[in-house]
């Protein structure tokens, strides 16, 4: 059991210095040089689901996460590196019924086929309990700059409050999302 937590604390720290190496890398990219700028929007819509793991709730060996749906939008400057910020709802679609607002942020980095984003987010899950969590993610999209395009996101989080985290305990999910998105 003790060797249980301490693998979840150490995901836990794992998970935050991953947020603030990815806080960090935004903030260096958001402060490029000055012109003139078109402000963009991407609205998503993607199913997914994954794997989940926590002392407490008998997720020692790990169980599936459920299956999830999300909608989100996002907004940026077309610049190169772009950083894009946004939300999410997440309706969990299995079990009791769970609804997640997720706000996020991510660098885009624009290739010839591949546009990748590295992202953080946190997770607030409103219904049926409370629980929240840091979250790190990796998006890629294929698809043109303007229009429709398909993506594909991997997120691990890590869930250290609320009312659905046992006390003194930590819920991992590891999430692959498959979607659609359109770029305005």
């Amino acid at each position: 059991m003790l060797t249980c937590v301490l693998v979840a604390d150490r995901l836990l720290g794992l998970v935050r210095a991953g947020m603030l190496g990815a806080l960090v890398v935004v903030w260096v990219a958001g402060a490029g040089r000055a012109s003139a700028q078109t402000q963009t929007a991407n609205l998503a819509m993607g199913l997914g689901g994954g794997f989940a793991r926590g002392a407490g709730y008998g997720l020692l060996e790990g169980k599936r996460s459920p299956i999830f749906m999300e909608a989100a939008v996002r907004t940026y400057l077309d610049e190169e590196p772009a950083v894009v910020v946004g939300g999410a709802l997440r309706f969990e679609l299995e079990q009791a019924i769970g609804l997640a607002i997720v706000p996020r942020a991510e660098l885009r980095r624009q290739g010839s086929v591949l546009e990748l984003r590295p992202g953080i987010g946190v997770p607030i899950f409103v219904s049926p309990k409370i629980m929240i969590g840091p979250e790190v993610s990796l998006s890629a999209r294929m698809g043109p700059r303007r229009g429709v395009g398909v993506f594909g996101m991997a997120s691990l989080a890590g869930f250290f409050l609320g009312g659905d985290v046992p006390h003194g305990s930590t819920v991992m999910m590891m999430n692959l999302q498959l979607g659609v998105d359109f770029q305005l």
